[in-house]
C-alpha cells in the first residue's frame, strides 16, 4: 500500500471517530426526559402566574397553577403564587394557608416566612412576625428588610433595645436617605 493511501485512510477512520463522538448523547436518556419534564411544569407555572399579573384571564392563570397542585401536591412555588395571588385578593385566610403549607414542604423557606411575617404584623402578632422575619433573612438576606420589620415589631413589643439593635442593623441597607433618616428618628425616639 502506498504512503499516501494510508494516510488517507488514517485521516477516514479519524473522521468517523470524531462523528461518533459528536453524536453520542451527552448524558443517559432518563436524565434528559427528567430535565424536559422539570421544565414544563416550570414553564408552566411561569405562563400561569404571567396570566394573573398581567391581566390575562387570571382566573385561568389561578386554575392553572390549582392543576399544578393537584398534579404535584410538592410543588413548593406553586403553592407559593397561590398564596401570594390569596393575599392579594384580599383572601387572608387562604392565603395563610398556603403559607403553611409551604413550610411544611420547606420549612427554611424565606417568602413565605416573609408574608406571613407580614401577615403577623398586620394583625399585631409581633413576636410571631419577629420569627418569621429572622427565619427569612437567614434562609436568604436578600430580605434585608426584614430587619426593619424585627426592629419595628420589638418597638411594638416595647423592647427598645431590640429595637435599636434591628434599626441599627438596618441601616446600612437602606435603599436612600429618605428611609435612613426615617430609622434614625425612630431609633431617637428609643433613646430619649
Amino acid at each position: 500500500m502506498k504512503r499516501s493511501t494510508k494516510q488517507i485512510i488514517l485521516i477516514a477512520l479519524s473522521l468517523v471517530v470524531v462523528l461518533i463522538f459528536l453524536f453520542l448523547p451527552k448524558q443517559p436518556a432518563s436524565a434528559l426526559e427528567a430535565v424536559e419534564e422539570i421544565g414544563t411544569e416550570d414553564i408552566e407555572l411561569e405562563q400561569a402566574v404571567q396570566m394573573v399579573q398581567m391581566g390575562q384571564n387570571p382566573m385561568e392563570g389561578i386554575l392553572k397553577i390549582r392543576s399544578i397542585v393537584e398534579k404535584d401536591s410538592t410543588n413548593v412555588e406553586a403553592h407559593l403564587w397561590l398564596g401570594i395571588f390569596s393575599l392579594q385578593s384580599g383572601q387572608t385566610d387562604k392565603a395563610k394557608d398556603r403559607f403553611e403549607t409551604v413550610l411544611n414542604l420547606e420549612p427554611q423557606q424565606p417568602e413565605a416566612h416573609w408574608q406571613l411575617g407580614q401577615m403577623s404584623m398586620q394583625d399585631s402578632l409581633y413576636a410571631q412576625g419577629v420569627s418569621h422575619f429572622e427565619t427569612a433573612y437567614a434562609s436568604d438576606t436578600n430580605y434585608v428588610n426584614a430587619l426593619f420589620f424585627i426592629g419595628k415589631s420589638y418597638e411594638e413589643l416595647g423592647n427598645s433595645n431590640k429595637a435599636i439593635e434591628y434599626y441599627d442593623r438596618y441601616l446600612p441597607f437602606a435603599p436612600d436617605t429618605v428611609v435612613s433618616n426615617r430609622v434614625k428618628y425612630f431609633i431617637d425616639q428609643l433613646t430619649n
